[in-house]
């Protein structure tokens, strides 16, 4: 090291054992797939993290910037991203924060700033970590230096063209490239998250590590038992979301998986007609579930346990005030129980509410047992033709999976389609692990639901 400042010699001590100097600066407990992905990304320009829910991808994402901003600065960028701002705020950019502090912050690292993004003094203008989240693939590109690291934070939410800005980023000749992209697969084998694991020609380029719930110290065995009691080991939200692999069978179902996915990673605007679908709790482990459709972008309020009709109509009014003329937004309320008291007192003070009864007849009876099997039939339609927007909720997802799934069923001298009832659900897992009530999916079949009875007209605004 004969001629190297003591600041050159850490460095090249950083550059060489990163799992040691990570442990020591930032006092880091490291998971042994935390200190494979640190060596990986030392080694190889491109590592992929495909791993299950929780298992502390995240913070294996901050701590790798950091190192490698301190090991191969000052000429070293790092430039981060994840699907959406506010998983970068709350998630990636406050492990840094906290690993910052950890260290010693500006004692340690020199005159820098933290905010969105953490840079050394005036004097060295390409020494900097960067995180945002865009949409645009032209907002990703322009960023080059000697020493370049890319983060894709959740990866499988980022879009393909954002994928294409990275290329574009990391190309130059010299100094230390890298890539790591790390994340819960997605239920369905789509965009580049899973291409990069399925192209034999991408997947060369990647040395990719996987770890599964049941191999991760962060997470029980008795959790990951209940998610594998509840919804099988075949299914995709146990693949995806416990074993962290890509999803590779479907059971083909009302509204298909793929549809699904690509709407949970879908981020559109709301639009008209608005509309609302309430289905009411039934037991203690149950939810009431307030869905709002402005056009396509769906979200929903979710509250656990059992409810009584006035806080039903309560939390609807405060969700619904803000709109010019809100009594004439129809609301569809599944129409049972405390359900069927929350549409009189509705109804009664001048809103438009629609009563949905989910085992009425089926308009097309030739095909459907019931309403709600015609229901999640034209649901599957308009997930399948339409860019709808969903919650990036796994258990929504999963109840919309596991809920459309039909079976053959004589209705008089016909054989037609329909789905498990709520009892039939709740009982398809062992006594020992119920399946909860499939609230978050009903609440949006109820919401475009079309009933047989009653016509109400649609609010535009």
């Amino acid at each position: 090291m004969t001629g190297m400042t003591p600041v050159q010699t850490t460095r090249d001590k950083w550059r060489t054992d990163p799992v040691y100097y990570v442990e020591k600066i930032f006092r880091a407990k490291l998971d042994p797939f935390q200190k494979e992905g640190l060596i990986s990304v030392r080694d190889n320009p491109r590592t992929d993290l495909k791993c299950a829910n929780s298992v502390g991808k995240t913070y294996f994402d901050a701590v790798c910037s950091l190192w490698f901003l301190f090991a191969f600065g000052p000429h070293c960028s790092v430039i981060a991203t994840s699907s959406t701002d506010r998983q970068l705020q709350n998630q990636y950019w406050s492990e840094v924060g906290n690993l910052y502090n950890i260290s010693g912050g500006d004692s340690f690292w020199g005159s820098r700033i933290i905010t969105k993004n953490l840079m050394p003094s005036e004097k060295f203008p390409k020494w900097f970590l960067l995180a945002f989240s865009t949409q645009y693939e032209e907002n990703f590109e322009g960023y080059h230096n000697l020493n370049q690291l890319i983060v894709f934070d959740e990866a499988k939410g980022i879009k393909d063209s954002i994928w294409r800005g990275a290329e574009r980023c990391l190309r130059g000749e010299g100094g230390i490239k890298r890539w790591v992209a790390t994340g819960t697969p997605p239920l369905a084998p789509i965009g580049e998250f899973c291409q990069i694991s399925l192209d034999h020609k991408k997947a060369a380029q990647w040395n990719h590590i996987h770890l599964s719930a049941w191999d991760s110290p962060r997470l029980s065995k008795e959790s990951n038992q209940k998610a594998l009691e509840s919804y099988g080991k075949d299914s995709p939200f146990y693949q995806s979301m416990v074993l962290g692999q890509i999803p590779t069978s479907s059971i083909e179902t009302l509204v298909r998986l793929i549809d699904i996915e690509a709407a949970a990673l879908r981020s559109i605007k709301p639009g008209l007609p608005v509309q609302f679908g309430i289905d009411v709790s039934g037991s203690g482990i149950d939810e009431t579930v307030i869905t709002k459709a402005e056009g396509l972008k769906i979200t929903q309020d979710v509250h656990p346990g059992m409810d009584e009709c006035a806080a039903i109509v309560t939390r609807y009014k405060g969700i619904v005030k803000d709109y010019p003329n809100p009594k004439t937004i129809p609301v569809k309320i599944e129409d049972i129980g405390e359900g069927a008291a929350a549409c009189s007192i509705l109804r009664a003070e001048g809103y438009n509410v629609i009563p949905i009864n989910v085992v009425e007849a089926a308009k097309d009876g030739e095909h459907y047992y019931d309403i709600m099997t015609e229901t999640f039939s034209d649901l599957g339609k308009i997930f399948r033709d339409n860019e709808i927007d969903i919650p990036d909720d796994p258990v929504l997802k999963a109840q919309l999976y596991q809920r459309t799934k039909t079976e053959p069923k004589r209705k008089g001298s016909q054989m037609v389609l329909k789905i498990k009832s709520k009892d039939e659900y709740k009982r398809q897992t062992k006594a020992s692990s119920p399946q909860p009530s499939p609230d978050r999916a009903d609440s949006i079949g109820i919401c475009f639901a079309e009933p047989t009875k009653t016509t109400n007209e649609f609010w535009y605004g």
